[in-house]
């Protein structure tokens, strides 16, 4: 039986996709880091979530965070941008539906909620940071922004969902300025 460690990285440095060492301080692993930490947030949401529907995406798109990490990880024999701009189309569909499910928002909310949807918020939050870190690595395929841009939607129309459809209220932020 193979051991899971390898002592390779035990001086700071990591291996990429293709054999490339880099420094762990490289941006692209702080990157592959928020990626990995996004994916564990989604399976929180997903083992906590009973919506069979939202379960169902949030499987896929933990398989398609799956791909965006392929493509960090050796852009140029990465499959990623190409499936993953098919994934958009569909990000869009299930965002508008579940928005119109939610209704319309009217204040800002707090994040939170039943059913996973506090899970799903916190993704949100995470796949913000991803986007952010993405921009600024040079040369990024620009399908790659756009999948994250969406996905953030995706998950802040899926908590809203989870709520909703567990008979959850959304907490209403109230300025007390």
């Amino acid at each position: 039986m193979g051991h899971i460690y390898t002592r390779t990285g035990d001086r700071g440095s990591t291996g990429l996709l293709g054999g490339v060492r880099v420094e762990k301080s490289n941006p692209r692993i702080e990157i592959l880091g928020t990626l990995d930490e996004l994916n564990a947030a989604l399976g929180l949401g997903y083992e906590r979530l009973s919506d069979a529907d939202i379960r169902k995406s949030i499987n896929q798109t933990q398989s398609d965070l799956l791909l965006l990490g392929s493509y960090l990880g050796n852009p140029k024999q990465s499959a990623a941008p190409k499936r993953l701009a098919q994934q958009i189309p569909e990000l869009a569909r299930l965002i508008d539906a579940w928005w119109d499910n939610a209704g319309l928002l009217q204040n800002f909310i707090l994040p939170g909620g039943p059913s996973g949807a506090a899970e799903l918020h916190l993704a949100r939050a995470i796949c913000r940071r991803l986007e952010r870190c993405l921009t600024m690595l040079e040369g990024i395929d620009p399908t790659m922004l756009a999948y994250v841009n969406r996905l953030s939607d995706f998950l802040f129309a899926s908590a809203r969902a989870a709520s909703h459809r567990s008979g959850g209220q959304e907490r209403v932020w109230r300025n007390r300025a």
